[in-house]
């Protein structure tokens, strides 16, 4: 082959996500995609982030700040595809204008002649009629579609996507291999929980503070893990509120920092979703509070009993979930590590997709 073909042959993929803010749920996606993809393909990626330098550092990769527009353009046009890589990209529960920017930038992309795809994806919440219609238009942009819930999947064919190019798959974090798996609680429980700092989120955090209290005498030990940084505040309050278990903060800067915050966990009360993947992957029973359509559809398909609602959320609904957890917890261990097996399976689904999408 020769040095131009060989040239040709290597990929590069423009990167989108809500990367370089923080968020390890999200860092957690973009290190699967990248990990995965290098065992099936030579390829170059550029990451559009919040602080390009910390993507930079902490993946390895070119990096652009998601502001410099010419930058991103000029991306585009050497790039043979944009990837939505993982995340709910197209809602605006975050904000309108979070929806309008990446629209913006797969509708630009398909202009430029770089494949606009979006992989492993959860879809809305869209409150707003425009929203409806301008994630409507950015779908049909795209040339391949996969999600990673069933909700998210039927609703991008009601907008309008073309069915042969949507794809029902899972969280891209599935591709990430967990290097241990729960034991059985012998006697004590160790118990971490992930709150999400969101509307109400004090009232919320002392719902569950009451309920854990409930069953002192039988909890070794609670880690409040903050997945992101805005919400550490939160979890350091709720450690205070749970002063007589002497409750300790972590805030993981990487997966390996989450591995160690859930080792030796028998149950996980979480509000982020990376938190619920994370435990059911290693097989740890979880409780998920639900403040997004992602949370749960990912527990429908897993545990919907064990997904309250933000809206209902109470000491004795977190009573009753603890209870469940503590007498089935053989059987939901169980169950999540099938789960995740079977994710994992799909996950790597949307890498393999991705590749056949591409000349």
């Amino acid at each position: 082959m020769s040095k131009v073909m060989a040239k040709r042959s290597r990929l590069r993929f423009l990167l989108l996500g809500y990367f370089g803010h923080g968020n390890l749920g999200d860092e957690m996606m973009l290190g699967a995609f990248l990990s995965g993809m290098r065992g099936l393909a030579e390829f170059d990626a550029a990451v559009i982030s919040g602080d390009a330098g910390e993507t930079r550092r902490t993946h390895a990769v070119m990096s652009i700040h998601k502001f410099n527009m010419l930058a991103i353009a000029a991306q585009i046009l050497g790039s043979d595809a944009t990837v939505g890589c993982g995340g709910s990209l197209l809602q605006d529960a975050t904000s309108f204008r979070s929806l309008l920017y990446y629209a913006s930038l797969l509708l630009l992309s398909r202009c430029l002649g770089s494949k606009a795809i979006l992989l492993a994806q959860g879809l809305g919440p869209l409150r707003r009629q425009v929203s409806r219609r301008l994630a409507s238009l950015a779908l049909r942009s795209c040339s391949l579609l996969t999600f990673r819930d069933t909700e998210s999947f039927e609703l991008a064919l009601k907008l309008g996507a073309e069915r042969d190019k949507v794809h029902l798959t899972s969280d891209l974090a599935f591709i990430i291999e967990p290097p241990f798996e729960a034991a059985p609680p012998s006697g004590q429980i160790g118990l971490s929980i992930a709150v999400r700092d969101w509307r109400g989120a004090h009232e919320v955090a002392k719902c569950i503070a009451q309920g854990v209290l409930t069953f002192t005498p039988r909890i070794s030990s609670v880690r409040c893990i903050s997945l992101s940084r805005e919400d550490e505040p939160l979890s350091e309050w709720l450690c205070e509120q749970l002063g007589s278990l002497n409750a300790v903060h972590i805030a993981p800067t990487s997966i390996c920092d989450l591995w160690k915050a859930i080792d030796g966990v028998h149950l996980l009360i979480g509000v982020r979703l990376h938190s619920l993947i994370a435990a059911c992957m290693v097989g740890v029973p979880t409780i998920a509070i639900s403040y997004d359509p992602k949370v749960k559809a990912f527990m429908n398909a897993f545990a919907p009993r064990l997904c309250i609602p933000w809206d209902e959320v109470s000491a004795e609904r977190i009573v009753e979930c603890i209870v469940e957890c503590l007498d089935g917890w053989s059987k939901l261990h169980e169950a999540a590590l099938q789960f995740a097996l079977t994710s994992r399976a799909l996950s790597k689904r949307n890498l393999t997709l991705l590749l056949d999408a591409l000349p």
